[in-house]
């Protein structure tokens, strides 16, 4: 396997474990996520096709999903879609959003790789992803080989934004990360659902969570809300 990417950890599901693989070979170093069951694979907020590709290493790619609609967490959902025939799930805000270059951000990519005082490599085109497969409003389950995928709005970054989880282990997308507060880009209306809705759902699951966020290393959940 490449050095680019980390087997970071893995959970028994009967007698084979799904290995989850992170992919952050980017430019803002968005944390993609692939996670393998024997010849099966899911992938999480998929940015760069080629790498994620390598990955996948011929394993059936059934699922895609997005925890929210911004383009650093969507660029390679169309091309996975049409190699792959995978089924991309999202909240519906989400699956509305990812359809506009404005709403995605991917319009502004320039003003926001400025902002972030990062280098940008290759120009990110405006880009419109075609809504999800499955759409969700608050939440949704999905069973895979024994094990239940749970997703939930997590509304606060974006007014799209969800959390899926799985065993203990927690995908936050840009919803919580463990030294950096979130940002809110619908403005207050985001920060005030993220006060009321978003951290009260994250009080109330297991501390010990491992959180795999949209960017940056994974840390254990409370090592974050008792900061």
């Amino acid at each position: 396997m490449s050095k680019r990417y980390k087997k970071r950890y893995g959970f028994r599901v009967g007698s084979s474990s799904i290995k989850i693989v992170t992919c952050n070979n980017n430019d803002i170093k968005i944390n993609s996520y692939v996670l393998i069951y024997q010849n099966y694979s899911i992938v999480i907020d998929p940015n760069n096709f080629d790498e994620i590709e390598k990955v996948l290493d011929g394993t059936k790619l059934e699922y895609i999903f997005l925890t929210h609609e911004h383009f650093d967490h969507i660029m390679a959902v169309d091309k996975l879609r049409e190699k792959y025939n995978a089924k991309l799930i999202a909240q519906k805000l989400t699956s509305k959003n990812i359809q506009s270059s404005s709403k995605n951000l991917s319009k502004f990519s320039e003003i926001i790789f400025d902002f972030m005082k990062k280098t940008q490599t290759s120009k990110i085109e405006e880009i419109s992803i075609n809504s999800a497969d499955i759409e969700y409003e608050d939440s949704y389950n999905l069973n895979w080989y024994g094990n239940t995928f749970f997703f939930k709005h997590t509304p606060g970054h974006s007014e799209g934004s969800s959390c899926i989880y799985i065993n203990n282990y927690l995908f936050t997308g840009d919803s919580l990360f463990e030294k950096v507060d979130t940002s809110f880009l619908g403005g207050r209306k985001t920060r005030d659902d993220y006060l009321n809705i978003t951290m009260p759902f994250f009080y109330s699951l297991d501390k010990k969570m491992q959180v795999f966020a949209g960017h940056y290393d994974s840390f254990i959940l409370e090592n974050k809300l008792s900061s």
